[in-house]
């Protein structure tokens, strides 16, 4: 009788329940979640700013190409 009692505290259900609660093993898809959130959010807020600057660059790249490459 005894044993059992002593296997049971060892192998029983508490030792696995602490096991799962410190399981960090999940915590990597929770911050991807909220990087991307963070990200997300940033994009939403600065849209109006980061198409500005896109457009910038991309008028300058076709100035830069034309200059480059002149049909004759």
């Amino acid at each position: 009788m005894m044993g059992t009692v002593v296997f049971n505290f060892k192998y029983g259900f508490l030792p696995r329940l602490k096991a799962k609660l410190s399981d960090e093993s999940g915590m990597g898809t929770i911050e991807v979640v909220l990087i991307l959130v963070v990200l997300i959010a940033l994009v939403i807020i600065f849209k109006e700013k980061i198409t500005a600057l896109l457009k910038d660059i991309m008028g300058q790249i076709e100035t830069d190409a034309e200059s480059v490459y002149s049909p004759s």
